[in-house]
């Protein structure tokens, strides 16, 4: 460089060249760059359906429609109060935990000890993928997938499924993933999930779809677990199908059918029709999960 330049040039310059080289710093709050995170995995060991209030009356599960129904009900909620949840979180919408006394009728007592025997025996392997993970602490932007998985399972003298196990991917129930989750301190909140879980209760094969779920779940990377909690909208049709399908496989009374048919349409809550019905039912379920491997 020309020795007559101003030294303020000739640092100017330079400083320029120098930045060239390197290339700018990106913006606070870019995230372009920024490298793909790891994907923890987990199969599920424990799913309970909630199927019960609680002792104290309060209920498990999510306000799903962001409406507040518990001081009473209008026709935005198809005329159901919703609960409140042992956390205190009002609006709770969950209209499964009062089909206890229909499954009764059914002579599912204890649809919890079904499922996780489906569980334990490897007919239910719910999968959950947190993706795009950097820190199991605080991390604004993660992802969730559930999928389930199928294969030969272990289980522990705790009657769960021992962590650490690989299995295959069930064909036909892959599920698209939600970006729409977040981890603060510590725990994932996730909106805007779904899953569907096929269950067999008294011979007959259900799919169990659960959408537009939310869920919370705690999250520990030094025991690699998760648990939590998950709800979200059950369309009635999948309820009804399996009225008619227990109907015809264990030819119960029509009336009694029937009777069931219509406790059905009496707990439907969500996404209100004009004719004052409600095409979704409120459901949730409690879920902890160990680490898991895919084989893909």
């Amino acid at each position: 460089m020309p020795s007559h330049l101003p030294r303020s040039l000739v640092r100017a310059l330079t400083s320029v060249t120098l930045a060239g080289a390197v290339g700018l710093a990106s913006p606070p709050g870019c995230e372009d760059d920024q490298e793909p995170g790891e994907t923890a995995t987990f199969v599920m060991a424990r799913l309970e359906f909630i199927t019960q209030p609680e002792p104290d009356g309060t209920v498990r599960g999510f306000d799903l429609d962001h409406v507040d129904h518990t001081a009473g009900s209008d026709a935005s909620g198809c005329f159901k109060p919703d609960f409140v949840s042992p956390e205190g979180e009002s609006g709770v919408d969950n209209q499964l935990s009062g089909l206890g006394a229909a499954l009764v009728v059914f002579g599912a007592e204890n649809v919890s000890t079904i499922v996780q025997s489906m569980v334990n025996d490897g007919t239910l392997l719910l999968i959950a993928e947190v993706g795009d993970l950097h820190d199991w602490r605080n991390d604004p932007h993660v992802t969730l997938r559930f999928r389930l998985g199928m294969g030969p399972v272990d289980v522990g003298t705790d009657s769960l499924l021992v962590p650490g196990q690989s299995f295959d991917p069930r064909p036909g129930y892959q599920f698209e993933a939600t970006r729409e989750a977040s981890i603060r301190d510590g725990v994932l909140y996730v909106e805007a999930a779904e899953v569907t879980l096929p269950i067999q209760i008294l011979g007959v094969d259900l799919d169990f779809p659960m959408l537009r779920g939310r869920g919370e779940f705690r999250l520990d990377e030094g025991e690699y677990t998760l648990d939590g909690r998950f709800g979200g909208y059950v369309p009635i049709s999948a309820m009804n199908e399996l009225v008619e399908d227990i109907y015809i496989a264990s030819g119960m009374d029509e009336g009694l059918t029937n009777l069931v048919r219509s406790v059905l349409r009496g707990i439907a809550d969500l996404s209100p029709r004009p004719d004052g019905g409600c095409d979704y039912m409120s459901a949730a379920m409690e879920l902890g999960g160990v680490r898991a491997f895919v084989l893909e």
